[in-house]
């Protein structure tokens, strides 16, 4: 039987799929810069994750110290990031423009035993300075050295000492929970308060500096590309200081890859 009637009906066929409309471009991609800190690289996931969903494509540069990320968006190498900041501090390079802090605190903290917080009735780090003068045993202090020891010696006469400063950072909240130090300096927003029960003693007379989580860009970029504002609003509304904390614990604690935990995350607040 012959096929030739079915040719026009081809034609036209695959004539219309050339009027088909074609799918907008999604712009420039962006590149956003982490540090090795698992903080860092949550914050990196959670942003990429919601430009990938706004058709924007988003990649991951890792950084080996989060002191480069300020030089690779200077040199086009990456196009956003996060770095820590105190209060009122601003980038040296006046090209680079920071954004609104994000809403948790990640400065420098004292840490101590939720259960010996409470026996011992200290809430703050003036609690902690009269307790130690009126207790004969000595504290064991960890991770207190330098500039914050400085800062808390001037305001609360608070000298630490004893055992513990041979501890790393890393293992600091673990000998915490484990009962070999009674106080150690740790950072706000790390999960191991939470995961290991710990107590963040208030800074009452406000030694320490308060430092936060800043993303940073290219004044030029921010400029032309206004989705990266809206979209970092849409995240802040949501994460705040527990959330950071929690998000962190799964990664250092329970050592899953951040990239599964953010969008996990993000899935269960309705981002995605």
């Amino acid at each position: 039987m012959p096929c030739r009637p079915f040719l026009p009906a081809l034609l036209i066929s695959l004539l219309s799929c050339l009027w088909l409309p074609i799918p907008a471009a999604a712009g420039p991609g962006l590149t956003i810069g982490a540090g090795p800190e698992p903080g860092q690289q949550l914050l990196a996931e959670l942003t990429a994750l919601l430009l990938n969903k706004e058709g924007i494509n988003a990649a991951i540069r890792q950084a080996t110290s989060v002191s480069d990320l300020p030089s690779q968006l200077r040199s086009g190498e990456i196009d956003l990031c996060f770095v820590p900041m105190a209060a009122g501090q601003e980038p040296a390079d006046l090209a680079l423009a920071p954004m609104p802090p994000l809403p948790f605190a990640a400065g420098p903290v004292l840490l101590m035993r939720q259960q010996q917080a409470r026996e011992l009735a200290i809430r703050t780090v003036s609690d902690l300075a009269a307790t130690i003068d009126n207790t004969p045993a000595p504290f064991r202090f960890g991770g207190i050295a330098g500039d914050p020891a400085a800062r808390l010696a001037a305001a609360y006469d608070l000298h630490p000492a004893g055992i513990g400063n041979e501890y790393p950072p890393d293992l600091l909240y673990l000998a915490v929970k484990s009962d070999r130090l009674d106080v150690a300096m740790g950072v706000a927003d790390d999960g191991r308060i939470v995961a290991y029960r710990l107590a963040v003693l208030v800074d009452d007379r406000q030694a320490l500096p308060t430092v936060a989580m800043v993303p940073l860009t290219r004044a030029a970029l921010l400029a032309g590309r206004s989705e990266i504002t809206a979209l970092l609003a849409r995240l802040t509304d949501h994460l705040d200081q527990e959330a950071m904390q929690r998000l962190h614990s799964a990664v250092v604690v329970a050592h899953r890859r951040p990239r599964p935990v953010a969008e996990e995350w993000l899935r269960r607040i309705g981002l995605l």
